[in-house]
């Protein structure tokens, strides 16, 4: 195991974009938070061909777990813990008590008492018999955690060396043709006709970490563009779709408005006509019940004379009701002869009403333009070329097997992202 240092800026896990929390590592070397990562497998594992894994969330590389007849559900668990992740934070209790180191790698959170100056450790009770027993570690000098400086007290950092496909063998070897970390038996099985291979003692004769860190510091700097433009895409994206649901809120108001206004309008009319043609008809009714109740009358009178009264006397009163009868039927003829009595309320819409009712089936038509800019394609070909200049290196890389990050990414930068137009009727 060789130690490492780095600063105190907390890893990310590459799910939940937060603080990297029990970080996992994943054969492919991705790192994500324990309870991320079982969330993630649980719902994206895959059995097929007898066999069950999950695709790594990042790189989609197919992970499988080193015990295939476990729960899925402890899968995450069993990936080897990112000592170099979990070293980035210094961890302590509410009441600032430091937490065991040691327990720490286990997941177990335990106050310790007591700092080795030789391992730059903090060691809880337990932890420092075991310390003490050792062989090895005996002789160091341990005292009270706190007769050190706060400062002072960070998870120790060791990088670990050990092959991710051949249990028990340490890296050894580096293949400069595949660009690949090996061991003794990757060499044998996997590089055996590769030309280009030397120990990592001579490899790391011709590394540049200063080189490393300046081609990485351009990467960080045109991805942070790609963000930030994204970002403000996304932002631009959002006040469009605010903008638009107002304005069509807005005219779609309009119309209402308009058509409310137009409604009050016709409704005014069509009360003003309705009264009008009401009130003849009543008019006519009147007249016409009088007309009725003056025969039923007569009537009446005939049958109050008839056998009652003298023939003289029925006969007066026949004439009197006769005269009286043909001046009503004249007067009658006068004010109802011409007077209608059907009145049937009909409308013709007016064509763009129609139209609205029974032809319209949009609001408008939406239409979407996108392209990829082009400060975000010049930021992707930098990364590109930034990253082939770290292969060119012969630097330690990150990908696992033979896999070139320049393979995956020179397609990626040639590819031309041509604008579209896309439009849809709401």
């Amino acid at each position: 195991m060789a130690e490492a240092l780095i600063d105190n800026q907390p890893f990310k896990c590459l799910i939940c974009l937060q603080e990297c929390n029990i970080p996992r590592q994943l054969p492919c070397f991705h790192t994500f938070c324990t309870g991320c990562l079982n969330t993630y497998i649980n719902s994206e594992y895959v059995t097929e061909d007898n066999r069950t894994y999950f695709p790594c969330p990042v790189c989609e590389s197919p992970c499988y777990p080193q015990n295939k007849d476990a729960p899925v559900s402890s899968w995450a668990g069993s990936f080897p813990r990112n000592q170099l992740f979990a070293s980035s934070t210094y961890k302590e209790t509410e009441s600032g008590q430091t937490f065991c180191h040691g327990c720490l790698t286990d997941d177990e959170e335990n106050v310790a008492s007591f700092w080795c100056k030789a391992c730059s450790e903090a060691l809880c009770q337990p932890c420092r018999v075991a310390h003490r027993r050792s062989k090895l570690l005996s002789t160091h000098k341990v005292i009270a955690i706190d007769e050190v400086s706060k400062t002072d007290i960070r998870m120790p950092v060791f990088i670990d060396n050990t092959c991710p496909h051949h249990t028990g063998k340490t890296i050894e070897v580096y293949c400069h043709d595949h660009n690949a970390l090996c061991c003794v038996l990757c060499v044998t099985l996997s590089h055996r006709r590769c030309t280009n291979v030397s120990s990592l003692g001579d490899t790391t004769k011709m590394f540049s970490l200063d080189l490393i860190e300046c081609e990485l510091e351009k990467m960080k700097d045109e991805s942070k563009t790609i963000v930030e433009e994204d970002e403000n895409k996304l932002t631009t994206l959002e006040d469009d779709y605010q903008k638009m649901t107002s304005n069509v809120a807005t005219m779609i108001k309009k119309a209402k408005d308009k058509l409310d206004d137009l409604h009050k309008r016709f409704q005014t009319g069509l009360d003003v006509t309705y009264r009008r043609h009401r009130e003849s008809l009543h008019e006519r009714l009147r007249t016409n019940r009088i007309f009725q109740a003056n025969i039923e009358n007569t009537n009446q009178l005939m049958r109050v004379v008839k056998g009652k009264s003298p023939d003289v006397d029925t006969f007066i009163v026949t004439e009197q009701s006769k005269t009286q009868l043909l001046s009503h039927v004249r007067r009658l003829q006068q004010r109802t002869g011409s007077k209608h009595n059907t009145f049937e309320l009909k409308i013709r819409y007016d064509d763009v009403l129609e139209k609205v009712v029974n032809v319209m089936t949009t609001v408008g038509r939406l239409e979407v333009s996108s392209s990829l800019s082009s400060s975000s394609q010049d930021s992707l070909t930098s990364i590109r070329k930034t990253i082939d200049t770290l292969q060119a290196t012969s630097s330690v890389t990150s990908f696992s097997e033979s896999t070139s990050s320049s393979d995956m990414l020179r397609d990626v930068g040639h590819v031309a992202v041509p604008s579209s137009v896309s439009s849809a009727s709401y």
